[in-house]
């Protein structure tokens, strides 16, 4: 799989963005003898008129080194210096005591501006590592409060072309995601071939909407209503993705906001069985730990099949899958295959069959739930296709904060939708045939 690079931001580029978020700055000219001629160099000496940067080379400090890296202990004095904040000695970090920055960076965590470097713990701050683009864009929103953009994306499985199908798919186009997530169990041959489901999918639609597909067990190589290969050829990869698309890919969201993991968990495509064990599961680690150390905002993993539900299905897709969503804190898991719509507790762990009360995570006072703390699995599974029962009685019930089935009074269809900005995301059950509402926040 092909690896994205991990682009460091140089410290000529960090003053230019310095000066387009500040304002006022004076022009000194002459502050360093190393910038003549730079394409940065008025925004270099202007954030030196500003007193945001000293130089490069105490004492005497006449060069700026402009084709240098900037670390992340230099970003904290910059920022520091540019929002005039107050100092703090309160170090909430274990690797800065000996930084000659650590004042500046114990300042900067006072202010809200850096969790830190490991998350979840996020006991470190990593002084000494470059600042990569993502991590200067959190950065520098969160010092100068902008206004974060916003992505909302919508996510169903088990979609068929039925009267519930037909509502589902009104409500969304109406309400305007910016992509799908189709987590398998497509067409259900409700229309044959292929094409004819994609495109009745882009009727209701349109052909300007990404609609990213996963394969679920009756589109795989043993499955009885069609092939997902033809199906990823009618309704194509427009995000970027990385991987084998429709059955092992990701891509990414904004910069450095989002990363959407798609696993076809437990299904075959061209012969390949995709079991998540050993190296399989592992590189999906590897999947997460990248998006990670790039200083991605959220981890979305999306397959068909869950592990946890109290409905009919068992965890097929075996529980390694399932622990190592918990253990690496991805923050939302998207399922379908089994027909309800079911929203687990953000849990720190979980067994299968067990229900174990200490998984589960208290949330804040206000009711939002506190990012890096555990995992929500969400099975959206009601698109189109007949509803199942939620049993109350089943062992793993209690993981659930919310549920709809069969044999609800409010039993109905829709869809699940994500809104993601880079300090909050919200999750949301959107009926077209019912009025359930469900609804939860993770900042």
């Amino acid at each position: 799989m092909t690896r994205r690079s991990r682009p460091a931001i140089g410290i000529a580029v960090s003053a230019a963005l310095l000066l387009i978020a500040i304002s006022g700055a004076a022009l000194a000219i002459g502050a360093f003898i190393d910038d003549d001629g730079n394409v940065h160099e008025s925004e270099i000496e202007a954030v030196a008129a500003a007193g945001i940067t000293k130089g490069c080379n105490p004492p005497d400090n006449d060069r700026y080194c402009p084709d240098g890296p900037v670390t992340r202990g230099q970003m904290a004095t910059f920022l520091t210096r540019a929002l005039t904040l107050t100092p703090t000695t309160t170090n909430p970090f274990t690797d800065t005591t000996t930084s000659p920055h650590a004042t500046d960076i114990a300042t900067l965590a006072a202010a809200g501006i850096t969790k830190g470097c490991n998350p979840p713990d996020n006991d470190r701050y990593c002084p000494d590592d470059p600042v990569i683009r993502g991590q200067m864009a959190t950065l520098l929103a969160r010092g100068f409060s902008l206004e974060p953009p916003q992505v909302t994306f919508a996510a169903g499985g088990d979609i068929g072309a039925y009267s519930g199908t037909d509502a589902t798919l009104q409500v969304m186009a109406e309400r305007g995601p910016s992509f799908f997530l189709a987590l398998g169990d497509l067409g259900y041959r409700a229309l044959e071939p292929e094409s004819e489901w994609c495109n009745y999918i882009l009727s209701w639609l349109g052909p300007d909407l990404p609609i990213e597909v996963v394969v679920g067990n009756h589109e795989d190589d043993d499955g009885p209503d069609g092939d997902i290969r033809r199906f990823a050829e009618c309704l194509p990869d427009r995000m970027d993705s990385v991987g084998a698309y429709g059955s092992e890919y990701y891509f990414d969201v904004g910069d450095g906001l989002a990363r959407i993991i798609m696993l076809g968990a437990d299904t075959q495509v061209d012969g390949v069985d995709l079991d998540y064990t050993s190296d399989r599961l592992a590189r999906v680690g590897d999947m997460i730990d990248e998006a990670r150390g790039f200083g991605v905002q959220w981890v979305i993993v999306g397959f068909h099949k869950p592990c946890l539900t109290a409905a009919t299905k068992s965890c097929e897709v075996g529980s390694d899958l399932m622990n190592l969503m918990i253990e690496k804190r991805v923050d939302l898991v998207l399922n379908g295959h089994d027909h309800t719509y079911q929203r687990s507790h953000q849990l720190s762990c979980a067994t299968v069959d067990v229900y174990r009360s200490e998984c589960v995570v208290e949330a804040n006072g206000d009711g939002t739930l506190r990012r890096g703390r555990g995992t929500i699995f969400v099975i959206t599974g009601l698109m189109g296709a007949g509803l199942y029962e939620i049993d109350p009685e089943d062992r793993e019930f209690g993981y659930f904060a919310a549920t709809l089935g069969e044999n609800d009074p409010h039993e109905g269809h829709g869809y699940f939708e994500v809104t993601l900005s880079r300090d909050k995301l919200t999750g949301r059950f959107i009926g077209s045939t019912t009025r359930f509402d469900d609804i939860f926040t993770i900042r």
